[in-house]
């Protein structure tokens, strides 16, 4: 499987790298600049793309290769929770073979979809409407942090003032911030979803 990243993330990257260790026959091609590689790759060249949509260069890029072939498989990881396609997800399962998942990515759930592409469906189908349905999810994914979907809080139970810590938190505000969710910080270990 030739897989065909538009992405600059260090970290996607590694873990592709590690996943070629496992998997022999797959082969990674890397396109940080839209003109590296996308004309050089005709489309029977590569089986599948992972692509951060919300830098606009890989989604040019992305969109070029898309318009020869709609159906070419995707996967789309972003830090972006509203969908890129419109009207919704219905219309995106319909017209494409596009999966979505969050930064910071789960190396299980990247793994798989692109193991299992043909058998999996996107995780978050019909549920990128309301960013809180998946918020969850996504939090689950930062090491010092849960939410508590009841009262509506990201928070820590670890008193921690280390580096990683304090990237996680601001992290998870910019993520809020760009996805357009109110909050409030009550203190240094609390957000308050509104």
């Amino acid at each position: 499987m030739r897989i065909l990243l538009l992405d600059d993330d260090t970290n996607i990257e590694g873990l592709l790298k590690n996943f070629l260790e496992i998997e022999n026959e797959w082969s990674l091609i890397k396109s940080t600049a839209y003109h590296s590689n996308i004309d050089n790759y005709p489309d029977n060249n590569i089986d599948l793309i992972i692509a951060d949509t919300s830098k606009k260069l890989f989604n040019d890029s992305l969109n070029k290769i898309i318009a020869k072939n709609k159906t070419k498989k995707t996967i789309i990881i972003s830090d972006e929770i509203k969908s890129n396609i419109n009207p919704n997800c219905d219309y995106c399962q319909e017209n494409y073979n596009r999966k979505r998942l969050f930064k910071p990515t789960s190396s299980k759930e990247l793994y798989n979809l692109i193991k299992y592409d043909d058998e999996s469906s996107c995780l978050y189908i019909n549920r990128l409407d309301s960013p809180k349905k998946i918020l969850s999810t996504i939090i689950k994914r930062f090491s010092y942090f849960d939410y508590d979907e009841l009262k509506e809080i990201i928070y820590s139970s670890q008193v921690n003032t280390n580096n990683r810590y304090t990237y996680e938190f601001i992290s998870i505000v910019s993520l809020l911030e760009k996805n357009d969710i109110p909050f409030k910080i009550l203190d240094e270990y609390q957000i308050k979803i509104l």
